[in-house]
This record gives structure tokens, sequence and C-alpha cells, in this order.
């Protein structure tokens, strides 16, 4: 039996309202987020809320958009899930669902900024993302100044659809390789199998190759094998100081990201604490 999203994430912190939104056009409603969280969305005759991640900027729900008469927007990523019954309502023919009046509230502790961790002592920021798990990284990156002193290191793994997909195939990778924060920052794509971690140095799965169909993608290194541990401690930088002025942020499966935060906790070096994620599951 599949569990609501509204049970597995009874503990976690929401709002107090509820707004009202309309499909493809906001009116009255401005709600507020900080990035990283994610809507609880009631949508008609269905009781149970559906939860996606906002994979927009805070800064778009409040600027006007003339695509949208002058309203800002919320964007989720929804996938096609016909076991989830609110995922299966959006997911309806558009002609039949625009202009539906729904009611959405915010919520999820998974946020920038962190609010016990004082940004001032934060000089490295390191995000992993397994497939989906990209969601609410990508409001975080979306959110950050093209100017910001922050070095980032993204390591995104995920599947292509085949092993001859274009990368075009993979979810957000055009946006994601325009958003470089700072010239400081490194975009990592693991193109795998499967999404969890590697604890060897060979990878024996067989890995998709699509590079010899795709042209180079500028500020992206593309390995395609699993993420393995070393990348991780790489990205944590060399030296404890580097660590003490590190946070992380960890998002995918379950097996993937347990495995993630455990080797990113117990790095020398590195504070527990500011090892962040996401237990969407």
């Amino acid at each position: 039996m599949t569990t609501s999203h509204e049970h597995r994430t009874s503990s976690e912190p929401r709002q107090n309202d509820i707004h009202r939104v309309t499909l493809s056009h906001i009116t009255q409603c401005s709600p507020t987020f900080l990035p990283g969280q994610w809507l609880d969305v009631h949508v008609p005759f269905i009781p149970q809320a559906g939860g996606f991640t906002i994979t927009s900027a805070p800064t778009n729900a409040l600027s006007p958009s003339p695509e949208l008469n002058g309203c800002g927007y919320l964007e989720l990523a929804i996938q096609n899930s016909p076991s989830n019954p609110p995922a299966a309502w959006l997911w309806q023919p558009a002609e039949a669902i625009l202009g539906t009046e729904l009611q959405v509230r915010v919520g999820g502790r998974f946020v920038w900024p962190p609010p016990d961790i004082d940004l001032g002592d934060v000089t490295n920021v390191v995000m992993v993302a397994g497939g989906v798990g990209i969601n609410p990284l990508l409001s975080i990156l979306s959110s950050l100044p093209s100017n910001s002193p922050l070095k980032v290191h993204l390591l995104y793994t995920t599947r292509l659809p085949t092993p001859s997909s274009p990368l075009t195939s993979i979810l957000f990778l055009s946006r994601l390789q325009s958003l470089t924060p700072s010239p400081l920052s490194i975009f990592s794509l693991y193109l795998t199998s499967s999404s969890v971690l590697d604890s060897t140095t060979d990878d024996p799965s067989p890995t998709p190759n699509p590079t010899k169909h795709d042209p180079p993608l500028a500020g992206i290194n593309i390995h395609t094998r699993r993420l393995q541990p070393s990348d991780l401690l790489f990205a944590l930088g060399h030296t404890q100081q580097e660590r003490a002025r590190t946070l992380c942020y960890v998002c995918g499966p379950k097996q993937m990201t347990n495995d993630v935060v455990q080797v990113l906790s117990g790095a020398e070096g590195m504070v527990p604490e500011r090892v962040l994620c996401e237990r969407w599951w």
C-alpha cells in the first residue's frame, strides 16, 4: 500500500495558511517560500494532498511575468505517476484542467539558507542530487546571486531513458548549465545505470555513453560511471579548514541519500550538522 505524502511528511513543518492558486496563472495569491521547500497540492475531488517540490526561485512567485498577465508563478516538477491520485489528476490533458482553482500550502525544512547556520562561516557548498532529487537543489541554485562568493560543487547522478538517449533528455540540464553562482562553481554529471553510491573504484555495471552522440557541454564534467566516495571527498575540500566551512545538501533515492550522508558526515574535518538531507520517500 502506498503511503500518502501527508502521512510521510506529518512531522515536517508547514505554514498555517492554505493558498488558492489557479493553473497557468495566479490570482490573488503570492505564497512565500524558501528555496528547497515543497507544496501540499489539493486538487478537486481528491481528499489527500499531493506533495511536489518547487523548482522555481521565490522571486518568481513575486515578480510579474508578461506571459502570465503580470502575475508571478510557482513551478513544480511532477512525475507521471498513475498510482498517485493528485499527480495523475495533474497529468490530465492540459485543456481539461487549465483554469482550475487549487489549494496549496508550503512545507519542508530542507531550505536555503539553513536556519541554524551562519552563512558568514560558509565558503563551500556541496550539493548532491540523485534523479528527481535535483528538484529542490534547482530552486536553491536559482536563488543564489550570479556574483555569489561561494564555491558551489553540484554532483548530479542520473539515468538516461536509454543508453543512446541524448543529454538533452536529462531533466533541467540546460537550465542547470546556465546557473553558475560564481566562477568557482563546479558541475559534475554522473550518467549511470543506477542511482546508488558506488564504493568501489571500478563500476562493473553497464553505463550509457551518450557523449558520442552529443556535443560537449560547456561547464559540465561528464562521467559515465557511478558517483564514488572519492568524488564526495574531493568536493568537500582537501583541508580540515576548508571542510569546517563547508555546507552540504543531499537529495535522492533512499539508499543513495543514506550512503552519501554517511560519507560526508564521517569525513575528517566535517561537522555532521552541516550535512543536510531531504528524506521524502
